[in-house]
């Protein structure tokens, strides 16, 4: 499955649009913007649409179908809200990811870059223009171009070194990067847990030794692990009389 996930304002409409348009409803989408998403749909017959915008939150769904024209079609649902502030649109479309298995290959259409670790498959706008042909057609090439394999479209590179030999992603540098990251991340929560767990063991061995150490007063061995001082409990309390400690 092919998925588009899909901003609205910024995308299919803009600034130069509104300027433009001046239009009397803020559910506002410039003509030439939604021919281009179209151009995409066309181009990618086994291509689905899932909504992104905050539009999915301000106006009902059959609104925005509707409005898309063909697009709307192969629109099958939105992304989930996370956060009840809304948090960034990165985690809601990996939400939508993890509840739907099956996808293999996806893009992001927005003009914002709040994408988190799905960075590498934003294909960003600008909300000056919008949707222009240019990113368009490389939203159509990143459907076309044959995958290389990285088993990253639920975002989870496996790539460390960088992507395999013969890889043909147009965003190379952000899969070797973000692997490289959470490579590193994973190396210091190893070191991390075995740093505590070597000072784990040294406390017991301390206790041990601390426990099993002669009582400076009259030698025998403390059974109170949790006094920490060089008397044991008896010579401590007050009860010895062996060498004038207590008395």
């Amino acid at each position: 499955m092919k998925i588009l996930f899909l901003d609205i304002d910024g995308v299919l409409n803009s600034k130069a649009g509104w300027e433009r348009d001046n239009p009397d409803t803020i559910k506002y989408m410039q003509k030439e913007c939604v021919t281009l998403l179209n151009k995409i749909v066309a181009e990618i017959p086994d291509l689905k649409i899932v909504i992104s915008s905050s539009w999915r939150h301000a106006f009902p769904m059959e609104d925005i179908i509707t409005m898309l024209g063909d697009a709307g079609k192969v629109v099958i649902g939105k992304t989930p809200q996370v956060h009840l502030s809304g948090g960034q649109r990165g985690d809601e479309i990996q939400s939508w990811l993890d509840f739907n298995p099956g996808v293999e290959n996806f893009v992001i259409l927005d003009d914002d870059s709040d994408m988190k670790h799905l960075g590498w498959r934003l294909r960003k706008t600008s909300s000056d223009v919008g949707l222009t042909e240019e990113i368009a057609n490389q939203v159509i090439a990143d459907f076309k171009d044959k995958e290389c394999g990285c088993a990253v479209f639920s975002a989870r590179c496996d790539c460390y070194d960088g992507p395999p030999e013969g890889c043909c992603c147009h965003h190379k540098e952000f899969i070797s990067n973000y692997g490289r990251v959470v490579f590193e991340k994973a190396e210091w929560e190893r070191r991390a847990k075995d740093i505590h767990l070597e000072l784990s063991n040294r406390i017991m061995e301390i206790m041990e030794l601390r426990r099993e150490r002669p009582c400076i007063c009259c030698g025998n061995k403390s059974n109170d692990e949790t006094r920490g001082t060089s008397y044991c409990a008896d010579c401590d309390g007050g009860i010895c009389t062996t060498s004038g400690h207590c008395n």
